[in-house]
């Protein structure tokens, strides 16, 4: 069946791109896949046919100032706005230097956001689930949690930590998991 004359087909693609060394042998993908030549690729692509190459144009990225206005729109109805804008763009700004250009984007903003709010649901929630010792195994992160919650009580008569809370606790939680995890090395970290 022929398509209409009127319509216009557009369409967004990501590069055809190899990893640096460092980063080849990173994730799960690295691991399991050898065989996989797409492993070896930023972004699981396949090349344009050759057809396409005069309609494609490349818009590069977010200059860095139109990047921090977005993150802090995404972030402005979030627990502490501001201070969660900066620290989300010094750490996107970092893992660019350290890794990629493309290691980052506004995708990682989101799934902060996602992340945040959930470390924070599910710690104030905390006194109501009952934990048990097979599912504190499995969950690393309620052991962190346990220990800063007993570290910041022992210490509260010192004044160290206690003006730290819940909220804060989930942003720095929710900052590690998309920012500081993803490093390819431990040295790094």
């Amino acid at each position: 069946r022929r398509v209409s004359g009127g319509l216009r087909f557009l369409s967004a693609v990501n590069p055809y791109r190899l990893r640096s060394a460092d980063l080849e042998a990173v994730g799960l993908q690295a691991k399991l896949n050898t065989d996989d030549p797409m492993r070896r690729l930023v972004y699981r692509v396949y090349p344009l046919p050759q057809r396409l190459t005069d309609f494609v144009w490349d818009y590069g990225r977010l200059s860095d100032t139109d990047e921090h206005s977005y993150v802090r729109s995404m972030l402005s109805d979030s627990f502490l706005p501001y201070l969660e804008a900066e620290l989300v763009v010094a750490s996107q700004r970092f893992i660019r230097k350290e890794e990629e250009d493309c290691s980052v984007s506004l995708r990682d903003v989101q799934r902060y956001k996602k992340l945040v709010l959930w470390f924070f649901s599910t710690r104030e929630n905390r006194d109501k689930i009952e934990i048990e010792n097979d599912t504190s195994e499995k969950c690393a992160w309620w052991d962190i949690s346990r220990q800063t919650y007993n570290f910041r009580r022992r210490n509260k008569a010192r004044g160290r930590l206690s003006n730290i809370d819940e909220k804060e606790i989930a942003v720095v939680l929710a900052l590690a998991q998309c920012y500081y995890f993803r490093l390819a090395t431990s040295s790094k970290r």
